[in-house]
């Protein structure tokens, strides 16, 4: 026998029609949660399903995005879709609610239409600026608790401006600095927060991100995308009771900005890198390589992106060999008696794999040999190593230290 689907949470991509005919057979269903990815249903065409097929419902929870909207009558249109909400029906049989967000300008329109109080983990603000709901004036629709994730991005012609939310469980920021002022009114803790993403702007942010770091005592991962180089000046000035993971995401064009020696002799001494145990980053000299290792104490595992100016041809893998991990001290010798490295050297690319070129995997592969050999003699762990081309002059390596 077949148990009935009493509640149902799912993604759906396809058009209002196949939504119809999927739901028809789902006379059973008590609660359902769905997230639209490319329509959306005004409030008839839902009360038509709800009365048709799932006459049973008891929770209805939705997001839809809303596109196709005219930029210079938006307003009235937005009105006319939230009055389609507000019928009986709505309001008095069931007290289902609905919030709008849009955005317009003179090219462009979007909005997002969800059901109060919010039911999914990620909210993002990127664009909305303006908002209108179907509830009453009561702050417990504004109290958006489920979500745990917030995305968004300010600009001078763009500020972040939420209208009446509260996101008290927040463990998850993506964004940009300097952060906005009225971050604070929305997310009136930080205490939960795990981790944080950030991209750079020009000009000192420190202080306002450090702000931020000094009331979030469980962020453990800080990400950074930059540009212009800042980054690691930015980090080395920061502190943080918590953060072990540091992660500098490089901008996947042929002019990548790599880290000097300077700028990493600078950063393995700043206070987070000492503290760090996971660290991702993209360095100009493999001698920069050799120095985080052996001034970051506390390091446990570290992806290296690498682009050796000076040596280009070389082998990684012998470089490694040669300067770092043959060393004979005692330090090193008592570290190999533990040691878990697993180093990977993997195709980064722009274009397509057609590009490859039989010679470019020949010489990959012919680094494996010789770096499982050395693992084998050196260490008694086990080691998974896979080996490819990367683009022009760089590559990165993965190593966990034990």
């Amino acid at each position: 026998m077949i148990t009935p689907i009493t509640t149902l949470k799912l993604q759906f991509y396809s058009t209002t029609r196949a939504l119809d005919s999927f739901l028809q057979n789902m006379s059973n269903l008590h609660n359902l949660t769905i997230d639209m990815i490319d329509n959306y249903l005004n409030g008839h065409e839902w009360k038509q399903i709800i009365v048709e097929h799932l006459t049973k419902l008891k929770t209805l929870r939705f997001r839809m995005p809303i596109y196709g909207l005219n930029s210079h009558g938006i307003e009235k249109e937005i009105d006319e879709l939230l009055d389609t909400f507000r019928t009986p029906f709505w309001l008095d049989e069931h007290q289902w609610y609905v919030r709008c967000d849009w955005y317009s300008d003179f090219t462009s329109s979007s909005g997002c239409l969800y059901t109060l109080p919010y039911a999914f983990d990620l909210f993002t603000s990127a664009v909305y600026k303006q908002s209108k709901w179907t509830c009453p004036e009561d702050t417990m629709y504004w109290t958006f608790d489920r979500v745990q994730k917030l995305t968004f991005r300010t600009s001078i012609k763009q500020p972040f401006d939420i209208h009446s939310v509260y996101l008290p469980n927040i463990h998850d920021i993506k964004t940009n600095v300097p952060l906005p002022d009225k971050l604070w009114s929305v997310i009136p803790t930080f205490n939960h927060l795990t981790s944080l993403s950030v991209s750079l702007s020009e000009g000192d942010t420190s202080f306002n991100l450090q702000t931020l770091l000094d009331q979030a005592s469980h962020l453990y991962t800080l990400m950074i995308e930059d540009e212009n180089l800042s980054a690691l000046r930015v980090v080395s000035r920061l502190t943080s009771v918590s953060i072990r993971q540091l992660v500098f995401i490089p901008c996947l064009l042929p002019d990548t900005h790599f880290f000097d020696d300077a700028d990493c002799a600078v950063f393995a001494r700043s206070s987070l890198a000492r503290q760090c145990e996971v660290l991702e980053i993209h360095i100009r000299s493999r001698a920069s390589v050799m120095n985080l290792i052996h001034t970051m104490t506390n390091l446990r595992a570290m992806t290296i992106y690498v682009r050796d100016d000076d040596d280009m041809q070389s082998s990684p893998v012998k470089h490694l060999r040669r300067n770092f991990l043959t060393r004979k001290t005692n330090s090193m010798r008592d570290g190999l008696n533990s040691l878990w490295r697993k180093l990977s050297i993997q195709k980064r690319k722009l274009g397509t794999m057609k590009n490859t070129t039989e010679n470019d995997a020949r010489s990959s592969y012919n680094t494996e040999p010789e770096l499982i050999e050395w693992l084998q003699n050196n260490t008694q762990r086990r080691c998974w190593i896979s080996c490819s081309s990367g683009w022009t002059g760089d590559f990165y390596v993965k190593l966990w230290i034990g």
